[in-house]
């Protein structure tokens, strides 16, 4: 956020008075990000981490599971702390920037990022893009500006190669994109996956601790087709929700397991797939947030993610 949207929140006399209309649509901004966070990506987390500590072991069908899965607990751990962060905000009469717009509806690498993390691409917008010249001077300097930005970008983020490579991937992209704007598909859906894939495989770089390890899965990701091993990362889904029920098969009917599993992985990659082309947080509180029905679930909520706090892994972002 930039001091020139803030200061001028701060310096209203208006902020300071208690809204229950605001304080309200605060703790609800901030249960939707607490469920983002602590019911999603945690729950997204258990299998991505056990998985990128076992490459080795994947075949290509599960190495795609575990980049798809960790670009779904990237999203709702930032989205879901950003909407926390919002949400504290609102309820204390401040209003901070959206950072997130629906990233993966986009159809481009370019509106990617005018839609992913949006205060920092905001940020180096303003204070690398635009100083170097931005496109004013024609393609042929728009992209070694762009270039820069994200090659930037890949520093901010951390002493490693792999994100260097990881925001060099996304500038060479970007300055594809300027530089062939027709070489697109005919149907906006197809534009929509290719950039979705792109950006799953360019986060499994980010990922990876190191570009030797991203190696490794990028060759497990393009080897030979197989999903013997999907299984296998399937029965890692093992939470406090379904431990007891997972005994109980254990116990009494053991060769249902795997089924129960599979059942699990569908459910929990379901709900993630539809939250991430459903309507954003605001959105729903708007049309739903104020009934008998939303205030029950976000009651369910609240009171499910409050009891699930003692096993959250820390932001991912946090370490950046």
């Amino acid at each position: 956020m930039l001091h020139d949207e803030l200061l001028p929140q701060l310096q209203k006399r208006e902020n300071r008075h208690f809204s229950a209309a605001g304080f309200y649509d605060g703790f609800t901004l901030f249960i939707l990000g607490l469920a983002k966070k602590v019911l999603l990506a945690d729950s997204l987390a258990v299998l991505v981490n056990a998985e990128f500590c076992n490459i080795e072991a994947l075949d290509s069908l599960s190495a795609w599971v575990v980049i798809f899965w960790y670009m779904m607990e990237l999203y709702f751990d930032f989205s879901g702390y950003c909407d926390m962060a919002r949400g504290i905000g609102r309820m204390f009469g401040f209003r901070l920037p959206e950072n997130f717009n629906s990233p993966f509806k986009a159809s481009s690498v370019r509106e990617f990022w005018r839609r992913w993390h949006m205060t920092l691409s905001r940020f180096l917008s303003q204070y690398i893009y635009f100083p170097l010249g931005g496109s004013r001077k024609g393609k042929a300097r728009q992209c070694p500006n762009l270039l820069a930005v994200f090659l930037v970008s890949g520093i901010w983020h951390g002493a490693n190669w792999t994100f260097v490579v990881w925001g060099l991937m996304h500038g060479l992209a970007a300055v594809f994109e300027t530089a062939f704007p027709k070489l697109r598909f005919r149907w906006e859906w197809m534009n929509r996956l290719a950039t979705a894939v792109f950006v799953t495989l360019s986060f499994s770089v980010f990922r990876s601790d190191s570009l030797e390890m991203a190696g490794l899965l990028w060759r497990k990701l393009f080897a030979e087709p197989g999903g013997a091993m999907l299984m296998g990362i399937c029965n890692t889904l093992v939470y406090p929700e379904n431990r007891v029920f997972i005994k109980f098969l254990e116990m009494k009917a053991p060769e249902l397991l795997n089924g129960f599993f599979l059942v699990c992985f569908a459910l929990l990659s379901g709900v993630s797939l539809l939250l991430l082309q459903g309507r954003k947080a605001e959105e729903w509180i708007e049309k739903r947030g104020h009934t008998l029905l939303g205030a029950f679930c976000l009651a369910t909520l609240f009171v499910w993610s409050f009891l699930s706090l003692s096993q959250v892994s820390v932001f991912l972002y946090f370490n950046f």
